[in-house]
């Protein structure tokens, strides 16, 4: 195997590229900001001129994802359990070390023998669980490694040391990013990994849903509608959610709640709100970009948001967004300009805050205009296809 992954790195270094080839592995295509993300990013590299490579994970590849795929001019090659053995062994590498070093060095080879094959001069992982897929970094090739999502604990010694290795030899071959200032300071403190500070950056996400207009949508905001988008989760805070919205209804009948979105929630929220008519939960909505333009204040109490992509999206509409202080979301509203903030466990704090809005239609007009602006400014397409520019040519 030694030797096998030893010919698959002579050839990828002594191979001459002739058109910008890039090989997409990306997780959790299927589902939430991760998707919005995935195809935003199959545009951009279309746009810039890429030939695309996928490589898709089989339980991910949803008739959603293969319509999507069918539209945009690329390749895809669907992987069944090929990626998932290092997720396996895992829990168990303390008893069966060899397996997990077997396994290691499988995974690499298998998607340098795909990289090999395409051609390609540029490897970008869309990576939704921090830890997995490192092995790619022991390819040599140009690697882009987009952390999603936030780690609770250390990094195990493996990666730890393959990181450690790369970062030391090879830094100009290796970046990786996550998705805003917090989860890049949350990587940093649980992985504590030398020298990854100077190649760790943080790279706001941009969502293909958001709002292109160049001009602010007016509302009349006559029927006040409180939107929130995403799986119905616990780390959305879906309880407080349903409290905050049966303690508006009860002093404003004219107000609506809607979330908009699955998950393994969904159905012990929509039994806790059966008998208040205004609380809607309809699942998985096809017109997001309809529900955003008809919703008034965009509302999202989680318990802790690595980004938050809904809220990009609801700005982008002009919608000021009632979020929690706890992660990337404090970075996307600006606190008392375009939205307000408050702390996930503060539930009188949500109420002021949305009792505001529904009663100042002034101040609620100027917020949604201040967050259409923000997006405009800092969180368009435009701005994110720069980001990525100097994210892969860095």
């Amino acid at each position: 195997m030694l030797l096998s992954l030893t010919g698959v790195a002579l050839l990828l270094l002594i191979r001459p590229w002739k058109r910008k080839k890039v090989l997409l592995l990306a997780q959790h295509v299927h589902i939430g900001g991760t998707a919005s993300y995935f195809r935003g990013l199959c545009t951009y590299f279309y746009e810039r001129g890429y030939e695309i490579q996928l490589l898709l994970r089989k339980r991910e590849f949803t008739p959603e994802v293969a319509s999507f795929l069918e539209s945009m001019p690329c390749r895809w090659q669907i992987v069944d359990h090929e990626l998932d053995h290092l997720e396996y062994w895992y829990d168990r590498k303390h008893v069966l070390r060899f397996y997990f070093l077997y396994d290691f060095l499988q995974q690499s080879l298998y998607v340098g023998k795909i990289l090999l094959r395409s051609r390609a001069s540029l490897l970008f992982v869309s990576n939704a669980y921090p830890g997995d897929l490192f092995p790619v970094f022991l390819l040599p090739v140009h690697t882009r490694f987009v952390i999603h999502s936030m780690p609770w604990g250390r990094l195990d010694r493996g990666n730890r040391y393959i990181l450690e290795k790369m970062i030391r030899f090879f830094p100009q071959r290796v970046r990786l990013a996550t998705v805003s200032a917090f989860a890049k300071n949350r990587i940093l403190h649980h992985w504590q990994v030398e020298g990854l500070n100077n190649q760790l950056s943080f790279l706001y996400n941009y969502s293909p849903l958001a709002n292109i207009s160049p001009s602010y949508p007016e509302r009349n905001h006559k029927d006040i509608t409180v939107l929130t988008a995403g799986s119905v989760i616990g780390t959305k805070n879906p309880a407080l959610w349903i409290r905050v919205a049966k303690a508006l209804i009860n002093c404003y009948p004219g107000v609506q709640f809607v979330w908009a979105g699955e998950g393994t929630l969904l159905n012990v929220c929509r039994n806790e709100a059966q008998n208040c008519p205004n609380i809607k939960l309809p699942g998985k909505v096809a017109d997001m970009a309809g529900l955003y333009s008809r919703a008034d204040i965009y509302f999202q109490p989680s318990k802790w948001e690595s980004q938050g992509l809904a809220v990009l999206e609801a700005m982008s509409f002009g919608l000021p967004c009632v979020v929690t202080s706890n992660g990337g979301t404090a970075e996307m509203v600006v606190d008392g300009i375009t939205g307000m903030l408050a702390e996930p466990d503060d539930e009188q704090a949500f109420i002021s805050h949305l009792e505001q809005l529904i009663n100042d239609a002034a101040t609620l007009q100027e917020m949604g205009k201040q967050a259409f602006h923000r997006f405009q400014t800092e969180f368009s397409r435009n701005r994110w296809y720069a980001r990525i520019d100097e994210f892969i040519e860095k």
